[in-house]
Order: C-alpha cells, then structure tokens, then sequence
C-alpha cells in the first residue's frame, strides 16, 4: 500500500501541516488513525458590501406626513347637529389613532369636516379616509337619537401641509362657522382645488340630490 494511502483504501489529499517531509503533530495523528485531517477553518472576510448592508439597517428613517382633509356629508345635508358634533369628531379621532395617527384639529359645520392629522409613511391616505367613513358613519347610524341615515358624501380633498403652516391650518379649522357665514361648503372647496392648481371637473364635484 502507498505510505499516502488510508486504511479504508481511499488517497488521502495532500495534508496540511507536512513541511520539508515531515508532517505537523496534527497531521501525523490524523494520518495514523486512517481518517483526514480536519481542514481549518476559512478565514473570514467582511465585505464592503456586506459593512453597507449592516449600516443600512442601522439607519433610521425620518417623516412628518401632515394632510389636510376635507369632506361633506351625502348631498351636503345638514347632517352633522351640534349634539352630535363632538361625540363624532371624538370617535374619528380614535380611529385615527387605530392607524398610527395623529389627529392635529378637526372642524366643519352641519354639512361637512375638515381634518387636519398626520399619518404614518405605512399607511395610505385613501385607506385611511375610507376606513373613516365607513366606521364613523356606521357609528352615528348605531345611536339612538338618529333618524335619518347618516351617511358622507363619495369623495374627498386631501392637501399635504408644511411644517410651518400647521398652526394657520389649525386656526382655519377652529374658524369654521365664522368662515360659513358668507360662503357655501361649494365655494370653499373649489378654492381648495384652485389653490393647490388641482384639475377638476365641476359637474363632477358632489353628488346632487334629485326629486320627483
């Protein structure tokens, strides 16, 4: 038998540790027990890549996402009374919070609301208002004293709004019924949708109510 054979007939590979014709302790044991010796371990190389990739989910991300929200009841009825006015804007606001949000200010009158919040970067704005009219809507349908069903309008505006101009917006909202003194839900959402140079198709604002 080759003197670089094992017992169980299989040629050993070069060893590691045999210099100069002589073999290292750990070789020479391995060799005469008829089993290879143990191959080092690989050194370990940490690559630019692998360092980016580490940083990567070390670093934060940073967001203020604050909307401005607008929205009537269906045909702009006169639907939200001054009973129920604070319960409702009380139950939107915990909805808010259910999604990670923070309600800044709410206000409106009897025909619509206006909502001031700011949202998480995870959750979109349409899901966000849709999941609010559906449940406050079903809340006030749930209430006692309400007769006729409650419901809001298809649709709504949503204005993202700087840091700097939170308080104005604030104090806008806060204002609602002195700003209603003089012009229609109509007149002020249009303006809405011309400031932020929105396209818009007037027939296409509201639904109308028709009879007969």
């Amino acid at each position: 038998m080759s003197p670089t054979a094992d017992a169980v007939g299989y040629m050993l590979t070069p060893l590691r540790g045999w210099h100069r014709g002589r073999p290292s302790r750990e070789a020479a044991e391995a060799f005469s027990c008829g089993r290879k010796p143990a191959e080092p371990s690989p050194p370990i190389h940490h690559s630019r890549e692998a360092a980016t990739a580490a940083q990567d989910e070390n670093m934060s991300s940073y967001t203020r996402l604050t909307y401005h929200v607008v929205y009537a009841t269906k045909y702009r009825r006169p639907a939200i009374l001054q009973t129920l006015q604070p319960r409702l804007y009380e139950y939107i606001g915990g909805i808010l919070r259910g999604v990670n949000g923070h309600l800044i200010e709410i206000g409106g009158t009897a025909d619509h609301v206006h909502v001031l919040v700011q949202l998480s970067p995870t959750v979109a704005v349409a899901e966000v208002i849709r999941d609010v009219k559906a449940n406050s809507s079903k809340w006030v349908n749930e209430l006692a004293e309400i007769r006729d069903r409650f419901e809001w309008q298809k649709g709504y505006g949503a204005f993202t709004v700087s840091y700097s101009q939170i308080d104005a917006v604030r104090r806008y909202i806060q204002n609602q019924e002195e700003h209603h003194r003089t012009r229609t839900f109509r007149e002020e959402y249009v303006e809405f949708l011309k400031r932020h140079n929105i396209d818009f198709d007037p027939s296409y604002l509201f639904e109308d109510e028709h009879h007969g």
